[in-house]
């Protein structure tokens, strides 16, 4: 019997191997036929005052999202780290992720702070204490429930005298509602992805080589820009009205076509477009 499971471990393994190659085949092949030339964004440069708050689910959305932000504008910036771990919930991965965390944005000499048990409450209190400029989120349209689950969490505190900053990880923000990006030259995109293997070893199996290629999507072939971290910045009052809107509309079923289509560069971008469409009504 252990010999029989040890087998279908070793299958299971090759398999999923395989399937790693052939996306990563696709990615690069794929990516340069999406590559959007942007005409109505511009660099996001803070103000030096301005005061900012970049929310993580999870530990490693803040880098995939962010980095280049995060570590351009270091001064301006505290992160909030929620500690969530999505499906899994052994305390071991808990601290595993919540050591990688601290111990790169520690190195990194950035300010974080993390949330209590009580998530809701510590993001209100923080909120209250800081009363930041800006605050960063996960785009809402994401299959992930924790991605999601910080726009509603937002809606609920006290204060929201703020600019809501909607970041990209695993779904693409649609280029109607990319307002700003943060530039990248190869060495610098080198960089934070060489910083992800350093800074997050236990999630060395997510999808880099797509994370890349969805940066260089938004390279901004007019600007000579060889990749771009890009953003979507809305009043609270368009976020308010965006969260009830998909909170009313958006379906399982929407939810899991993304879920189904994240690997296809093409296909994921189709069903984001048409689920932006079903959130405005249209």
């Amino acid at each position: 019997m252990k010999k029989h499971n040890s087998f279908k471990k070793f299958i299971k393994k090759r398999f999923n191997f395989v399937i790693v190659i052939r996306n990563n085949i696709r990615w690069i092949f794929t990516y340069k036929k999406l590559i959007i030339k942007h005409t109505n964004i511009r660099e996001f440069i803070p103000n030096k005052n301005d005061k900012i708050i970049i929310i993580a689910p999870h530990a490693d959305d803040e880098l995939i999202s962010s980095y280049q932000f995060i570590t351009k504008y270091k001064n301006n910036i505290e992160l909030f780290y929620c500690g969530y771990i999505g499906f899994n919930k052994k305390q071991s991965d808990y601290d595993i992720r919540l050591s990688e965390f601290k111990s790169f944005w520690k190195r990194e000499k950035v300010k974080y702070f993390v949330a209590s048990e009580d998530v809701q409450q510590s993001l209100n209190n923080k909120l209250n204490e800081v009363k930041p400029d800006y605050v960063f989120i996960p785009y809402i349209i994401d299959w992930h429930f924790e991605h999601r689950k910080i726009s509603e969490m937002l809606l609920k505190t006290d204060y929201s005298e703020y600019t809501v900053v909607f970041y990209q990880i695993s779904v693409p923000i649609n280029n109607q509602l990319i307002t700003y990006y943060i530039p990248m030259d190869k060495s610098e995109h080198e960089k934070k992805w060489s910083d992800f293997y350093v800074a997050y070893k236990s999630q060395r199996d997510q999808p880099v080589k797509r994370y890349r290629c969805n940066e260089k999507i938004n390279k901004l072939k007019d600007r000579k820009i060889y990749a771009s971290e890009v953003f979507s910045l809305l009043t609270y009052k368009e976020f308010k009205i965006m969260v009830t809107s998909f909170r009313e509309r958006i379906t399982k079923k929407e939810i899991q076509n993304i879920k189904d289509s994240i690997n296809d560069l093409f296909k994921v971008r189709e069903i984001e477009n048409e689920t932006l469409k079903i959130l405005k009504g249209k």
